[in-house]
């Protein structure tokens, strides 16, 4: 009897061992995002992006919900043509990336935005956009191996359809978990980005902002 009351002791020990075992290594390796398969785009060829490039908005919205962003949640209805009739795309470009260190790893921090365009009427695979017709969505992202999150503000605006402004400021912080990143901010706003930061050590403060003037589109008037 003491024989069969020890190997059940002994089992139940090995047993506890093993989901430990499992237990920590969910969370020193936590499944990462699903790897990316949207178009992005460098922001410097947004007046030259194609219209065989650029996607319907539920098209992105769809791929972006595949890829456990919650990007368009509080969007109603998206606009598909402007105030002419003329088609409004959408693509996404990359505003900024940084990199920040501490000791000897490396947080990485991108910035994107979703962008309608407006393109002429009837367009050709190879027409170009004629203007911006509104800024969508500014979001961050970081979900390498080094992870930070944004603790601050997002500024991001169209002041006509040839001119966008972004700025990101606030304080990063580190984290070790992927899942918890790809942060949305709502369109031509200051947007005060809040996480949860318990846990998480103070990385850097940061404050960067960009213009950006696209010559061959037209204004807004």
């Amino acid at each position: 009897m003491k024989k069969i009351i020890s190997i059940i002791i002994v089992l139940v020990l090995i047993c506890s061992t093993i989901f430990q075992v499992v237990f920590y290594a969910d969370i020193l390796n936590p499944k990462r995002l699903p790897e990316s398969r949207i178009a992005r785009y460098n922001i410097k060829d947004l007046q030259s992006l194609p219209y065989i490039k650029s996607e319907s908005f539920q098209s992105i919205k769809n791929q972006l919900e595949w890829e456990k962003y919650d990007v368009l949640s509080h969007v109603s209805n998206s606009v598909q043509t402007d105030e002419q009739g003329r088609p409004v795309r959408y693509a996404i470009f990359k505003v900024r990336e940084e990199s920040y260190r501490k000791f000897l790893k490396k947080y990485p921090l991108e910035v994107y935005t979703l962008v309608g365009l407006t393109y002429p009427a009837n367009p050709s695979d190879e027409q170009t956009p004629i203007r911006i017709h509104h800024i969508e969505r500014v979001f961050l992202e970081s979900d390498r191996q080094y992870c930070c999150v944004l603790n601050g503000n997002v500024v991001s605006n169209m002041e006509d359809g040839n001119y966008i402004y972004i700025s990101v400021y606030g304080d990063l912080y580190q984290t070790l978990y992927p899942k918890l990143f790809r942060q949305v901010q709502i369109n031509n706003a200051n947007q005060n980005v809040q996480v949860q930061i318990d846990g998480h050590d103070f990385l850097k403060n940061i404050s960067f902002s960009n213009d950006y003037y696209f010559d061959k589109l037209q204004k807004s008037n």
